[in-house]
């Protein structure tokens, strides 16, 4: 019984009687389910025989599909696991949107791979769980904003089709989904939701699956499409239905959904917004009844939202127009939720969260910050820029001369070599992708000004020179040392390269097979040459043949746009704005298959300001990372995402040699590791600090249950925070703390520290002081974190979420000195130590185990720091 019957058999007879049982699914129900299906099935008329093996087969088939297989992530049953309690339970079995949309997947997208469906499925529930559960009662309001952190090219679109569907399924009637600010990129994403939500093969192509409905079932209801070819001008964009807004809303149950650019224009008096934002507005703000609105939950999903979105304006009073648009829309709605999806999210954890125009508050995400992980099989930049050869080069960057820029979009010079190598590269790899059988698309990306004028002149160039190319020993040649190369940077990466062994006429055929696709014209224009820009073509994969393809242009190919298969780049735009620079990556992404072959001509500089930004990059995620650790609210993130984001190139900024600024911030320690001997190292090297300092600590403030230290040698707070035995899930990086106090040392900014030794006022019953040479100390109570307390038990490590009080933070910033807060942890009350597990026996836990905080004072000298919020935006 092959694959396809085995599959066909499952969805039939197996699935739909397993999700009955919903979240009280096991995995011993599923083999006895298994177990005791018949010898023989039916389906339409066909008989299937089931013997030992087949059963198997289906066994493994349906713990795969059903997330009982070790994998990445827990499949989550929707049983209202997460205890905050700014969060919706998550009551899956009823969702049909959601259901819907996951069996699509699975039956065709993710087919083979359903523990991507698994891991796209536990993604989109810690976004959803932050959204209110929308309800009849009209009283019920809110406004909900939220930041979606992914990575470029790497699959935010599939994470916000499939949120959509669960955001359906809870209430959310009229989704909104802003896609850039190009047709390209509109109609890029109306395909794909027309294809996987609304079930409409709106292309015409040929055996394309699409979501199926049930007749009479709720469905998605589009107001957009794509363009129709027979109408001159059109694009498909959301222009005003026949019917007003309470008619349309009152007629259909459906999510109606609309994909529109995100444009927008200053209106008049009649008409406060003009384009397609304005178009929309207008039709919303002339409803008959305007209760209507009221009874229409909004979804607004802005993807790209760090472009146009972000009021980029010298003054807060006078905003943006489509910044202005955007908020006004939401305005409307008295339950509203806004998700911005960007994979480069600078400008947008700047937004000031206090701006106010007109009552209607900015687009700061107040509510939840969620940083996609890297998935497993992305080509990103830790690969492009860190697989080296043992020269200790980078193995995939092809380096050119600054001055390549200049000359090649000079008219009056010729092509240059290394963009004639670089097409060449594009040939050979092709080749060899037609070779492994994975050619369906191949691309090359041309970039190096922002300029239409200077595409027009690298595409004659690239144009003469494809047109002359021909096919000889000496081409052949060059192949083979492409060959050799991609084997040797294959072995790198862990991959044996699968190279074919042609001789010169085998090669000669793949190789006019491919430049011949190159040569084609049409209308006297190449077909599969183009520019890309605001006045040429736009990329179009559904209606064109596009499988080997170079494109030319800037601005238009750095947002959003997907070069299918892109496989090697030649860059030489370069910029210092850093959501710039990382947009026009467009060859990072999935890469399976072929990594041994990409390559990227560009500048040594070019490279350089990649890998730093690189490094600003992940810096910033490290921040979302912290603020998850502590459990702060994106309110408390903005302030201290301005504050900290700071880093001192090195002279070679490629180096990433980081100096972030700590000022009037705090680190904690957080995680616990419960092994008791790394607790008693570290309660003993708390002790021996307080020993040296005993004679030394009075009561602050006339607080009795504390004690402060003053002015103490820096040597010991460096080594007492080298010696603490970490585990690895710290929240902040030691090095670069000790970097900046000794450089803060250095600068004579800081010379000496306080400790502060914190306790409570009141002992509780059965609490244990902790008495050290003459100061006693009542313990503080400090439970596991909600809802991540117990993520590592496995390894015996405990989250308590925060361990600071603000108390004490206020205490050490009156003082204005570094300060050290140590923290005596009542094991008897505390359930971090107070519960036993096969890990860990707390009757054998005789002391109170310790935790710090250092707060730092505010920075009176710069040295040079520059300020991230700076660097983007000036």
């Amino acid at each position: 019984m092959d694959r396809d019957t085995i599959f066909k058999i499952f969805k039939v007879k197996i699935r739909q009687e397993l999700e009955a049982f919903g979240s009280n699914l096991t995995l011993d129900t599923i083999e006895k389910f298994i177990e005791k299906l018949p010898q023989e099935l039916t389906i339409a008329t066909q008989i299937y025989k089931l013997d030992t093996e087949q059963k198997d087969k289906l066994l493994n088939l349906t713990k795969k599909q059903f997330g009982f297989t070790s994998g990445s992530h827990v499949y989550i049953k929707g049983t209202g696991i997460y205890n905050d309690s700014e969060e919706i339970e998550l009551d899956k079995e009823n969702w049909h949107y959601y259901l819907r949309h996951k069996n699509y997947l699975k039956d065709n997208i993710f087919r083979d791979n359903p523990d991507i469906v698994e891991s796209l499925d536990y993604e989109t529930d810690q976004i959803i769980k932050k959204f209110p559960k929308p309800d009849k009662d009209k009283k019920n309001v809110f406004s909900k904003k939220g930041l979606v952190i992914g990575h470029v090219q790497s699959g935010k679109t599939a994470n916000f089709t499939h949120l959509i569907s669960k955001a359906a399924s809870i209430g959310y009637r009229f989704v909104i989904v802003l896609a850039g600010m190009t047709d390209t990129l509109r109609m890029q994403t109306q395909f794909r939701l027309d294809k996987e939500l609304v079930g409409k093969n709106s292309a015409g192509i040929k055996d394309l699956e699409t979501i199926k409905w049930l007749i009479g079932e709720e469905k998605f209801h589009p107001l957009t499409r794509l363009p129709d070819p027979n109408v001159a001008l059109d694009n498909g964009d959301f222009s005003a239905p026949i019917s007003n807004f309470s008619d349309h809303f009152s007629s259909t149950s459906d999510v109606s959904i609309a994909v529109i650019k995100k444009l927008a224009r200053t209106g008049n008096e009649h008409k406060r917004f003009q384009s397609i934002l304005g178009s929309l507005i207008n039709w919303i703000e002339h409803a008959n009844d305007k209760n209507t609105i009221n009874s229409v939950p909004l979804l607004i999903i802005d993807d790209e939202a760090d472009q146009a979105s972000i009021d980029n304006s010298d003054v807060e009073t006078d905003p943006t127009v489509i910044n202005h648009s955007i908020r006004h829309l939401l305005s409307l709605f008295p339950k509203s939720v806004y998700v911005g999806y960007t994979a480069t999210p600078f400008a947008n954890v700047f937004i000031n969260p206090a701006n106010d125009y007109l009552g209607l508050p900015d687009l700061y995400p107040k509510d939840f910050i969620y940083s996609l992980p890297e998935p497993e099989e992305y080509f990103g930049s830790s690969k492009f820029f860190g697989i080296k050869n043992k020269e200790n080069e980078l193995a995939l960057i092809e380096f050119i001369e600054d001055n390549e820029r200049e000359i090649i979009n000079d008219e009056d010079h010729d092509i240059t070599s290394n963009l004639e190598s670089a097409i060449n590269t594009f040939i050979y790899a092709s080749i060899i992708r037609r070779y492994r059988k994975n050619d369906k698309y191949c691309g090359m990306m041309i970039h190096t000004d922002h300029r239409n004028n200077q595409h027009n002149t690298v595409y004659s160039k690239v144009k003469e020179y494809i047109l002359g190319l021909k096919c000889n020993y000496q081409v052949f040649e060059k192949f083979i040392e492409f060959k050799d190369k991609s084997q040797s940077i294959g072995r790198l990466q862990g991959i044996v390269s699968d190279l074919p062994i042609y001789n010169f006429e085998e090669f000669a055929k793949e190789y006019n097979h491919v430049t011949n696709y190159l040569k084609s014209s049409k209308g006297g224009k190449t077909t599969n040459i183009k520019v890309i820009n605001s006045r040429e073509d736009r990329l179009d994969y559904l209606n064109e043949e596009l499988k080997y393809l170079i494109c030319i242009g800037g601005n238009i190919m750095s947002r959003g746009v997907t070069i299918e298969g892109l496989t090697v780049t030649y860059y030489l735009r370069d910029t210092l704005k850093y959501d710039t620079l990382l947009q026009m990556g467009r060859w990072f992404g999935y890469r399976k298959g072929y990594e041994d072959l990409l390559r990227i001509y560009t500048t040594k500089r070019i490279a350089e300001h990649f890998e730093y930004v690189m490094a600003v990059e992940d810096d910033l995620r490290n921040e979302v990372r912290r603020y998850i650790e502590e459990g702060l609210t994106p309110i408390d993130f903005a302030p201290k995402v301005r504050a900290h984001m700071r880093m001192q190139p090195t002279a070679k900024m490629g180096n990433s040699a980081l100096t972030k600024s700590y000022s009037q911030q705090t680190i904690q320690t957080i995680y616990f590791n419960r092994d008791l001997s790394i607790l008693n190292c570290n309660y003993n090297l708390g002790k021996s600090l307080i020993k040296k300092y005993k004679d030394s600590f009075n009561r602050p403030n006339n607080l009795d249950y504390k004690y402060l230290a003053k002015d103490l040698s820096i040597e010991d707070l460096l080594s007492f925070i080298k010696d603490y035995k970490y585990t690895p899930y710290n929240s902040f990086d030691l090095n670069d703390i000790i970097k900046y106090i000794k450089k803060r040392v250095r600068d004579g900014e800081i010379k000496v520290f306080d400790i502060l030794i914190s306790g409570i006022k009141q002992l509780k019953e059965k609490t244990e002081p902790t008495k050290l040479f003459g100061l006693s100390v009542n313990p503080v109570k400090r439970n596991l974190r909600k809802s991540k307390g117990r993520e590592y038990i496995n390894e015996n490590i405990v989250n308590i979420g925060v361990i600071s009080d603000t108390a004490d933070i206020k205490i050490a910033n009156d003082n204005d000195k570094l300060t050290l807060i140590l923290y005596f942890i009542d094991r008897n009350h505390s359930d971090a130590f107070n519960e036993s597990d096969k890990n860990y026996s707390s009757e054998n836990l005789t002391f109170n185990p310790i935790g710090f905080t250092v707060v730092f004072p505010e920075t009176k000298i710069a040295n040079g720091e520059i300020d991230y919020y700076q660097q983007i935006f000036e």
